[in-house]
């Protein structure tokens, strides 16, 4: 802008104006209001450049909240449980499935004493989940007909704190297959012959030599009372400790009885590496005709395993499958599985037994 006005300055001056002949009083307007115009350039180019240098950073923009919406219905506390009875949370529902449903679903099981299913507080539509308060030890009254025959005879006892007995022959593995079961389960191991020998003091055979077969019966059945009012354990039982029909009748009782089966073969081979321990088993023919003899015995057992072949881990893990029991190491906090026939019906006590105390997640 300098050099424009220089230029219009001079040429006016010497006579080269491209206009003509300018009078100086027009030259000094020219000149005049580009002086001007620069100034005002200038100042208004100061100005804007301190107004971006101070530009504040933009704030973000607060969405605006919702209103709160208030739940009309008035607020009451959870009712208290009574004694006697667990509170269960029962997830999975049909959205549709209204608390007389409910109700009437687990009264075919126990003694229901309440049911809430949990609704949405703005349309009281269902969440699809309820609590129920059940009964312990309260079965519906066709419940020796719905539970299966292991159940009939299991008393009141529950699934998780039955014992579980293996059975069978001598040398059919009784006591290798229930400490690998018993690991498997993390449960407590004993072994029937083994407590009577810690208890009475004498190994097995001195007993049978002074007081025969009967006085060692007698030993073995206070055994298994003894071991039937425990927690749950895995038991290995004697050859024989369930013939007597009163010993039979108390482990079915108080536990889940699981025969081995095996071949004849197998099990003389069994016994010939340990000479003197089976005294009803000293020999061959002893052991045939011990066989013939209980046959029918033995085979009266509804759940069986045959162990013929198969190494101990592999027959372990099937008796896990014939007891319907599982521990299921995932994460930091082990499960244990029960599978069974209608196990709902003794769902409330199954949850105290295992020390969930009054509330559960189902």
């Amino acid at each position: 802008m300098n050099s424009l006005m220089l230029f219009a300055a001079g040429t006016c001056t010497s006579g080269g104006c491209p206009f003509g002949k300018c009078p100086p009083h027009a030259i000094v307007a020219v000149a005049g209001a580009l002086i001007v115009g620069y100034v005002i350039g200038f100042l208004v180019g100061r100005r804007s450049a301190a107004k971006g240098g101070a530009k504040k950073p933009s704030q973000p923009q607060q969405k605006k909240q919702a209103p709160v919406r208030r739940d009309p219905r008035p607020v009451t506390s959870r009712p208290p449980i009574p004694a006697g009875s667990v509170e269960l949370y029962v997830g999975n529902l049909s959205y549709d499935m209204t608390e007389d449903q409910l109700r009437q679903t687990f009264e075919a099981f126990g003694k229901v004493d309440s049911v809430r299913v949990v609704t949405n507080r703005y349309n009281n539509k269902s969440k699809g989940f309820a609590f129920v308060v059940i009964r312990q030890g309260s079965h519906g009254p066709s419940d020796a007909r719905e539970r299966g025959p292991e159940h009939e005879q299991g008393g009141s006892l529950t699934y998780a704190m039955r014992h579980l007995f293996l059975y069978g022959p001598p040398g059919s593995g009784k006591s290798t297959i229930g400490r690998l079961l018993a690991a498997r389960l993390a449960l407590p191991f004993t072994d029937l012959d083994a407590v009577i020998v810690e208890t009475d003091g004498r190994p097995i055979p001195q007993i049978f030599a002074e007081e025969g077969e009967p006085g060692f019966r007698a030993r073995e059945k206070q055994a298994l009372a003894d071991m039937s009012a425990r927690p749950r354990h895995v038991v290995a039982l004697g050859g024989g400790a369930l013939l007597n029909p009163e010993c039979r009748a108390l482990a079915e009782a108080s536990g889940e009885v699981l025969c081995l089966a095996c071949t004849l073969e197998t099990l003389c081979r069994r016994i010939d590496n340990a000479p003197g321990s089976r005294p009803l088993a000293g020999g061959h023919a002893a052991l045939e005709k011990l066989m013939a003899n209980r046959a029918a015995h033995y085979a009266s057992f509804p759940r069986r395993l045959d162990v013929t072949n198969g190494t101990p881990e592999t027959l372990a893990e099937a008796a896990e499958t014939l007891f319907g029991a599982w521990r299921i190491d995932s994460g930091d906090v082990p499960s244990r599985v029960f599978a069974g026939r209608n196990l709902i019906a003794g769902l409330g006590e199954e949850a105290a037994a295992l020390g969930l105390g009054k509330r559960a997640v189902v």
